[in-house]
Formats: C-alpha cells, structure tokens, sequence
C-alpha cells in the first residue's frame, strides 16, 4: 500500500507538499525556519524511513542484538539520509519555544536529584513537518514488524500518545540518574518492551558528557557509555533491571542542548503484569552508583514497594518521570 499523497500539518505550519516519483517512490518539499529553505528528500516506501533497509538491518543484526551486554541492544549509525537529519535539527524547537514542555525535575527514594534541567514535549501535531512524519513512521506497521524481527520480540503495539515520549532536550547541567524505566503504560494494558531514541547532535564535543550509559543489572559498573551524537539510533529492551542513563551533569556550553527523539513500543496483555490497579511497574526505578552515597535501606526493597501501592491506592496514578527518559537517554 503506497503512503498517502499528504499528511496534515501542524499549527503554524506550512503545508506539506508530496509528489510521487516514476520508480514509485515519493518526495516531498518541506519549508523550514532555519538552513535551506527547502528540504528535498526521497524514500522508497515511506517519507522518512527506509524500511527495506531497515529489514536487511534486522536480518544481519538479530544476534547481536540478543547477545548484547548487559542486556540487549543495539547502536545504529548513520540510521537516516543527511538531508533528513539537517531538516530535524532545523526543525528541533529552542527551549524557549511557546510549547507546553514537560520538564520533570525530581528527586530518587532518598531524596538525592535524580533528573533536572531536561526539557520534554509529545504532541507531534505541534512539531515541524519532518520531527511529524519521522514520529509518524517510528509508529508504523513497518516499522513494529523490523522491531519484531531484530528482536525477536513478538505482536509489539506502538503508543499513539507518545507518553513520555517524543522530544527531549537537556540543558547545561542536566542529569538523569541511573534507572529503570516505568513498565506499564498509565493507560492501556500494556507491558513496556523497548525504547528507540535518535540522536541529533551534530559537532558534539566528548568532553561535555551526556553519554547514554548501560549498567549491569546488578549496579556494579558501567558496561557501555553511547555517545549522543547526530544519527544514531540506540534500540535496547526494557525490564525492571534494564538500568541507564547519564547521571553525570551535563557539561556542554550554554545555547548548547542534548536532543533526541524517543519513542517506547509495548505488548499487549502481558502475562506478568496484565492490567492490575495497585501501581506495581509505573514507576521509574531510580539507582545509585557504588560510587554514589547508598540509599536508605527503607526507600528500598518489599517496604518500599508495599509504600507506592498503598500511595497509588490513596491519590491513583502520577505519570512516571523522565524521557527514555526517566526515559531515555
């Protein structure tokens, strides 16, 4: 089935303009604020993604995924055409853009800063037209079906809300601490199964830091540091141990942010959680570095969880924390 002639835009936008080509692929022309002022990209089977490629990656990339340390992942260089990348960075809001962004500055069970100075947003009708269409294809049938052959995970849904999702962006300063990510969608009965995040970055310097660090899932090293730098697309499964982040503050140059794209693909009906109403896996689970003072012996263990679904009965839901983070990256 061929991809529609055109996709609606978004608030102040300009319209999106798409034409088909004589091999059967498509084109389409967006103006942006910033660079060329007009974009010009091609795609065989989609407006941004190539999902042929995108299948030839999974087939030759499956096992390396699966065997990945400390839990499976996998790191995607160069996983867009330049020209898409150029107009997603021209496309990418300031912080001081009039958007209703998140920003989840919070604390760990003991009271230590967890994740400050990052900045969030998930509605994409309000986002330039290439950020649209590339969110739009990360939730695509395509696409599921490249996740589920690289992973072998199977019947994945995508989350047309992108909640805590979307967006993100860190400012000088920023931390994100070492966490699992939340596991139940607040909504839907479903169980969280992978994060995709795409980095967008160009130009940036190692020596700010910001680096996505994979820990073991005992806590005790850092098994992998991921630089953050224009596109390249990290993949990696999502557990209750599944630790990550970049607990380090952030060091780039002020005018200078961290950005990425995220979205969170889940399963429907999951055996080990279903549907239930006490709370249990909708909380993003803050760690501590060996390095790091220890956490108060009651913020953890079975009190700690007997805590949160006492709370969760008493006030209901709070949306978990983060991008991939207390969701990312």
């Amino acid at each position: 089935m061929r991809p529609p002639l055109v996709r609606p835009r978004g608030i102040g936008e300009p319209f999106l303009k798409v034409e088909r080509n004589a091999l059967g692929g498509i084109r389409y022309r967006s103006h942006s604020r910033k660079g060329p002022e007009q974009v010009m990209l091609e795609q065989k089977s989609s407006l941004i993604l190539d999902v042929d490629r995108l299948g030839r990656i999974a087939d030759e990339r499956r096992n390396e995924f699966s065997a990945a340390e400390p839990y499976p992942h996998i790191v995607i260089d160069e996983f867009l055409e330049p020209a898409v990348v150029e107009a997603l960075q021209s496309e990418f809001p300031a912080p001081d853009a009039p958007l209703a962004w998140r920003r989840n500055d919070t604390t760990d069970q003991g009271g230590q800063v967890a994740q400050a100075n990052k900045l969030g947003f998930s509605d994409e009708r309000m986002l330039g037209p290439t950020i649209r269409s590339l969110f739009w294809d990360l939730n695509s049938g395509g696409v599921l079906k490249f996740l589920e052959r690289l992973t072998s995970q199977k019947d994945l849904v995508s989350d047309p809300h992108f909640f805590g999702g979307g967006i993100h962006q860190s400012m000088p300063g920023a931390v994100l601490a070492l966490h699992a990510d939340f596991q139940r969608h607040p909504v839907f009965p479903w169980t969280r199964k992978l994060n995709l995040i795409l980095f967008l970055n160009s130009d940036w310097d190692d020596r700010w830091g910001g680096h996505l660090e994979l820990w073991d899932r005992q806590m005790e090293h850092c098994v992998h540091r991921i630089a953050p730098v224009a596109n390249r697309c990290v993949i990696f499964r999502t557990d209750k141990d599944t630790y990550h982040g970049h607990p380090d503050p952030l060091r780039c140059p002020e005018g200078v942010t961290r950005k990425s794209m995220a979205t969170y693909y889940y399963t429907a009906e999951d055996p080990e959680f279903g549907h239930r109403g006490d709370g249990e896996g909708q909380s993003t689970l803050w760690q501590r570095r060996p390095t790091d003072a220890p956490m108060p012996k009651w913020r953890t263990g079975r009190l700690a969880t007997l805590a949160r679904k006492v709370m969760y009965k008493l006030r209901g839901p709070s949306p978990p924390s983060g991008d991939i983070g207390a969701n990312e990256q």
